[in-house]
């Protein structure tokens, strides 16, 4: 079995999102469960500043959790996931010396650590899942080794080693399974996710064309057509009309060149703006692309960069004033940075574009989000092709 590089969250954004409500429930209910059992076997405690202190561990690294798999700070990144699994391995270590010499095992460490791997299952990849399972596993065992009143359980010692650490290997290996199969899922389905973004890169191909037929046939109508017209019904030419067919044919030119300039995000921006039913609304001219690099997007970085105009452009604090989009070049590399005014008391991920800034981050790893109210600013980059 393949282990993966990518987490259920990067391949799945939106889906990967969704988990986030049970991530935080599942964080408090680790913490309520250790610090249950911990007053519950109190009697057994015989250091009990070291009880404190693993639960106090126990809850840094269930905050962590919480911490890391925020949208503005997605994907769950390696750093986080080291020091969430660290924390967690502190508070198991604590729990165990602070019942040093009784003929508990281990307490509630392996459980709360297997856990806490479990619910990070849609965030890391598997086999991150899978190491970190076996070294918390090896050190567990090494512990339940070391305590003084193993051998005077009525079991064999290789016994109680194994159920000290057996809830651990069972949630680590189930969350490596969960995260296994949720990649298998998003692979079952890849070919039609294909076909899709082909059909919506398509679709966007030919409205932008469908643009550049309707503003020709616009300028013809409202000049040419009733020039030539003019023209027939006098039946003669005069400098007058040369003067101005002169005219027209330079205003058609710009025009040409206009289109030639014109990109998808020039489309996308008038149709978002049309779309909104806001007079207020800008158009494509807040759009600067002296290097014409918008066209080096991939298809999926266009898509969600389209998801999230329209969602900004529909968003009731939305204010046009201050919107503008400026992309540059710098070497191989482009630049993208989007400023807007956002005129609304609730946070960011309250107001429906939390999880459009989680795909975000997802598409555009390096994004930066940034909100001092009322402006928001975003700034990412993109290969140049």
């Amino acid at each position: 079995m393949a282990e993966r590089e990518q987490s259920y969250q990067q391949l799945d954004p939106i889906g990967g999102y969704s988990t986030r409500p049970v991530t935080v429930l599942m964080s408090l209910g680790i913490f309520v469960y250790a610090v249950i059992v911990t007053l519950r076997g109190w009697n057994v405690v015989t250091e009990p500043a070291l009880a404190v202190a693993s639960l106090v561990a126990c809850a840094a690294s269930v905050l962590g959790t919480v911490y890391w798999s925020s949208s503005l700070r997605a994907p769950f990144s390696r750093m986080g996931f080291i020091t969430t699994v660290s924390l967690g391995s502190l508070a198991m270590i604590l729990s165990a010396i602070s019942t040093w010499g009784g003929k508990s095992t281990l307490g509630w460490g392996p459980i709360v650590i297997g856990l806490i791997i479990l619910q990070l299952g849609p965030y890391r990849p598997s086999r991150d899942l899978l190491g970190a399972t076996l070294l918390i596993a090896i050190v567990g065992g090494f512990f339940a080794i070391l305590r003084p009143g193993i051998n005077n359980l009525d079991k064999p010692q290789l016994v109680t080693i194994v159920e000290s650490v057996l809830p651990l290997i069972a949630l680590g290996l189930a969350s490596r399974a969960y995260a296994t199969a949720l990649g298998k899922t998003l692979d079952a389905g890849a070919p039609g996710l294909a076909i899709a973004e082909n059909a919506a890169t398509a679709e966007l191909r030919a409205d932008i064309t469908r643009s550049v037929q309707q503003d020709r046939v616009t300028i013809l109508n409202r000049t040419v057509v009733p020039f030539l017209t003019d023209v027939l019904e006098r039946n003669a030419v005069t400098a007058e009309d040369r003067d101005r067919a002169s005219v027209i044919a330079n205003s058609i030119r710009t025009m040409m060149v206009a289109d030639v300039d014109r990109s998808w995000l020039d489309t996308v921006i008038d149709e978002a703006g049309q779309a909104s039913g806001n007079s207020s609304v800008p158009g494509s001219e807040v759009v600067q692309d002296d290097h014409h690099v918008a066209s080096s997007m991939s298809p999926k970085q266009r898509a969600m960069v389209r998801a999230l105009l329209v969602a900004l452009f529909a968003h009731p604090g939305f204010d046009a004033d201050g919107f503008g989009i400026l992309l540059l070049r710098n070497d191989d590399t482009c630049a993208f940075t989007l400023t807007a005014k956002l005129d609304h008391e609730e946070s960011l991920l309250r107001s429906g574009l939390g999880v459009y800034f989680a795909v975000l981050r997802i598409v555009f790893t390096d994004l930066q989000l940034t909100f001092e109210p009322p402006t928001l600013t975003l700034r990412f980059s993109y290969d140049h092709k």
